[in-house]
């Protein structure tokens, strides 16, 4: 005679209300009754199993991720308000929203299960590290740009020095030869060479430094509108889209 396995009608498993689950929901879980009974040509091998489907606690990780990423996040947008020249502050704020975003997304993806498809959590972890790593890049165009600036003036301070310098020398050059013609009694006509090669070599001024500097203030003004506001709206879309499925 074969033996059957078959579930009670009334609460075939019983648990203990007073249990509790680190990280999951245990009040409120779903069971699943089936009967995997399979037939051989050897015999009937009866077989019935139970599928327990919980939920995560969403507190635990909106205290543990969500705040601290948020906050990570919107540190790194301070950079957006320090003077484009202050390169040790920038940097170091920058440097510091990296590592402690990495770190952040470490932890808390170490202690979730290893799937093939892509969780929630990971499109926001992304999308915070995508943050932090994008002001940090737009710290370093504003510096490049701002740097550029600085080698132009440096530049035509130094072409003005020579062009002052060579003009002294030419307008020393033509006192002596007055001084030689009139002691000689020789009419010479001179030319004011310094004054020609002054206006000649004078290096052009105005225009690369304040497209430089304009163009870096700009960056830093779209940039405190801009990472705000693509943020904010991920973050609808994630959580109209996370919360759906809660």
């Amino acid at each position: 005679m074969d033996i059957r396995f078959h579930w009670k009608e009334y609460e075939p498993i019983q648990m203990n209300k007073k249990v509790e689950l680190p990280e999951f929901d245990s009040h409120n879980i779903r069971m699943s009754f089936n009967d995997c009974t399979v037939e051989y040509s050897t015999g009937i091998f009866p077989c019935i199993s139970v599928g327990f489907h919980i939920q995560r606690e969403f507190e635990y990780y909106l205290i543990q991720m969500f705040v601290p990423s948020v906050l990570t996040v919107m540190l790194s947008w301070l950079s957006f308000w320090l003077d484009p020249t202050a390169t040790p502050a920038r940097i170091s704020l920058g440097l510091l929203t990296v590592i402690t975003m990495t770190t952040q997304t470490t932890g808390i993806v170490s202690q979730l299960p290893k799937v093939s498809y892509i969780k929630a959590i990971d499109m926001w972890t992304a999308m915070c590290i995508a943050s932090v790593f994008a002001a940090l890049v737009e710290f370093a165009v504003v510096n490049m740009l701002v740097r550029r600036e600085q080698i132009e003036f440096h530049r035509s301070i130094e072409c003005r020095k020579s062009v002052f310098t060579i003009a002294t020398i030419e307008r020393n050059r033509t006192n002596q030869h007055l001084s030689v013609s009139k002691d000689s009694g020789i009419d010479l006509t001179t030319h004011p060479v310094g004054r020609n090669s002054h206006q000649k070599l004078q290096a052009p001024t105005g225009s690369p430094i304040t497209c430089n500097r304009r163009l870096a203030l700009k960056v830093e003004s779209v940039s405190r509108i801009a990472f705000p506001a693509i943020f904010a709206i991920f973050n609808v879309f994630f959580w109209l889209y996370t919360l759906h499925y809660i």
